[in-house]
């Protein structure tokens, strides 16, 4: 397909996608509003509702951007969506063992952060810093580097290098995550929208951003190819997220977001 006709088939299906991006926004916040959290420590349902909403946030920005005619930078937070889908889709293989991880690897983010600022010179509440201390201590373990765990018997004090820099195990870089749990696609999409992510000269080209002529360097506006590419991320993600969360709810949403699924497929999915 030439870039013309790319350009031309773009602005046919911003519309629809959306359309199918505004209802799917509609529908999701009927889930995570409409979800009662347990009572007992149901992590999974705490972490999807929390994933849902900011999906829908990301959408809602995609949407003004594209308004806006900033496709590009919309490539920015559908990159985004990618990694908090693959997130939460590695979380679903087992739901409540890595959602418990997820939920408590907070525990490990504020102690770094009360290092951070301790370092710094900073003054924090002594019974403050002892109640981050224990709730490491209580939690932490299982965010433990060979490092932590040697540290712990020799009753030394913990470093940075203690404790895992990710949540999910084993501790791989979020393109190979992406990778592991998404299908191809997804990953090199992934791939193509760091590179502008990145600053990469490459992701420039790619993006349609500039044009190499001589020593001359025309800087393009954002081309409806970006805001189309980036609509369709975010509604496959945001819809994605939101059958995940329902799956685990009694809400029965499921044949309303496969219907715009279906739509997407037949008016959409066939012209990419």
């Amino acid at each position: 397909m030439t870039e013309i006709k790319r350009i031309q088939q773009a602005e046919r299906d911003i519309p629809k996608l959306c359309k199918l991006a505004e209802s799917t926004v509609k529908i999701s916040k009927t889930i995570y509003q409409g979800l009662t959290l347990p009572a007992q420590d149901c992590y999974f349902i705490r972490m999807g509702v929390i994933f849902l909403t900011k999906q829908c946030e990301h959408m809602n920005a995609i949407l003004v951007l594209t308004e806006h005619q900033q496709g590009r930078d919309a490539s920015l937070i559908a990159r985004s969506m990618i990694e908090g889908l693959a997130q939460l889709y590695w979380a679903d293989e087992d739901r409540q063992t890595r959602a418990e991880r997820w939920y408590f690897f907070d525990r490990v983010l504020r102690w770094r952060a009360m290092r951070t600022l301790l370092g710094n010179g900073e003054t924090i509440a002594p019974e403050k810093c002892t109640e981050i201390e224990q709730e490491l201590a209580k939690y932490g373990d299982q965010f433990l580097t060979e490092e932590g765990k040697r540290r712990r018997q020799e009753g030394r004090d913990m470093c940075g290098k203690c404790n895992v820099r990710k949540w999910w195990n084993p501790p791989i870089q979020i393109k190979q995550l992406i990778e592991e749990v998404l299908n191809n696609q997804f990953a090199m999409e992934y791939e193509q929208l760091s590179k502008w992510h990145h600053w990469n000269p490459v992701g420039f080209i790619s993006n349609n951003a500039i044009v190499w002529n001589g020593a001359d360097i025309t800087y393009l506006k954002p081309s409806p190819v970006a805001s189309a590419r980036s609509l369709e991320i975010g509604f496959q993600c945001l819809l994605r997220t939101a059958l995940t969360v329902d799956n685990c709810s009694s809400l029965g949403r499921y044949s309303e977001l496969e219907e715009l699924n279906q739509n997407y497929l037949q008016e959409i999915s066939k012209n990419s």
